[in-house]
């Protein structure tokens, strides 16, 4: 029996039905059969402050956990004001730190993790969030996949259902960036 692949999803935001959890979800169903998906909890993170490193907080050394536990990082992110959201870059600056004080500055558990986006927002499909991710990214040592990244508009329609559609060419996209990834990861597609 085969061992099968990791991927941490983590949607930036939080609201019950976020469409960016919808995209996670639909993702979530094509790959479902080829790799195991988890969602990283991360609610209740403290805010970023470097007087709470020692002792680290038990979330704060959970999520770091989980995330060095997976073989690749998804993450699905929404557009706050043409940014990504507050919650997202907190979670990414705890991230981005020593995985324990002893450690060197660049062992942490983003370090060399494979990681891709996509994200759904107005008529942008999150462009400009994601243009931020991909200066981020590379920065805290992640191995950013991107070839494709999927950048689904969220229709007016979407508003008044509160249920996210895709059309075709987001699909496709969706498609491509899941065989960029998983081929990424080594994972038959």
């Amino acid at each position: 029996m085969m061992i099968m692949k990791k991927i941490l999803f983590i949607v930036g935001s939080l609201r019950r039905h976020s469409f960016n959890a919808q995209l996670a979800g639909y993702v979530e169903d094509k790959i479902k059969d080829k790799v195991e998906v988890s969602y990283l909890q991360y609610r209740d993170i403290p805010y970023m402050n470097e007087d709470l490193e020692n002792p680290e907080p038990i979330d704060i050394r959970r999520i770091k956990k989980e995330v060095m536990e997976a073989d690749g990082v998804w993450i699905f992110t929404p557009e706050y004001n043409g940014f990504i959201p507050g919650l997202l870059k907190n979670l990414l600056d705890w991230l981005s730190r020593r995985i324990d004080l002893q450690a060197e500055w660049n062992q942490t558990a983003l370090a060399n993790k494979p990681v891709t986006y996509s994200g759904a927002a107005g008529k942008s499909g999150s462009a400009k969030a994601q243009a931020q991710l991909e200066v981020l990214l590379p920065f805290i040592l992640m191995d950013v996949v991107n070839k494709h990244t999927a950048k689904v508009q969220i229709k007016p329609e979407d508003h008044k259902t509160q249920i996210l559609t895709l059309n075709k060419e987001e699909e496709e996209m969706i498609d491509f960036q899941i065989n960029d990834f998983l081929s990424h990861l080594n994972v038959q597609n």
